[in-house]
């Protein structure tokens, strides 16, 4: 029975190739044979995680954008309170 993978082949290629380099070059910690639903599960919570971050980014820039059109809307504002004279 063959899993399938929500992630690409090229992707599941990547993932379970770095997983066997880091297993060869490590073989005295290699006690288990893990199936290849391990990869998966890696995958899935790495993907996870660059998500959420690329989540929280995005929040922050957008919080910062709107902080500088404050801070322009202001800048704006005393710029042409005073060209007027008041």
């Amino acid at each position: 029975m063959e899993l399938h993978s929500p992630f690409s082949a090229r992707s599941r290629r990547i993932t379970r190739a770095s997983y066997r380099r880091r297993r060869a070059s490590h073989p005295a910690e290699r006690r288990y044979n893990y199936p290849d639903i391990a990869l998966y599960v890696d995958e899935a919570v790495t993907r996870q995680i660059v998500d959420d971050l690329a989540e929280e980014v995005r929040e922050m820039r957008d919080r910062m954008m709107g902080f500088l059109f404050v801070i322009a809307g202001s800048v704006l504002l005393d710029v042409l309170t005073r060209m007027r004279g008041g």
